[in-house]
């Protein structure tokens, strides 16, 4: 049987996924899984993502927080604050919430 390997994706790419799975409106129970069922499809996808030479150093960074599970939850809001802060000079769709 032969194995599939995912398709390469840009770490840009990855950190917007990471990013709407944050910003995933929770009004209710499903909410709150429907936006861990996103994040855990980000993290997988980060398993494969590529950096691209324009890349602001704060991608590597943020993405490693990110696709780490054991990281703390301090270092994840902490990521999220600087997405939205500085995401938008970076080229990162920004929703308005």
């Amino acid at each position: 049987m032969p194995m599939t390997t995912a398709a390469p994706i840009s770490v840009r790419q990855v950190l917007c996924l990471f990013l709407q799975a944050y910003q995933y409106p929770h009004l209710g129970n499903e909410d709150e899984r429907e936006s861990q069922h996103r994040e855990e499809a980000a993290r997988a996808r980060a398993a494969h993502a590529l950096p691209d030479a324009n890349d602001p150093p704060e991608f590597t960074a943020w993405l490693s927080v990110l696709a780490n599970p054991a990281s703390q939850a301090s270092e994840r809001e902490a990521v999220y604050f600087a997405m939205l802060d500085d995401g938008p000079a970076f080229g990162l769709p920004i929703e308005e919430t």
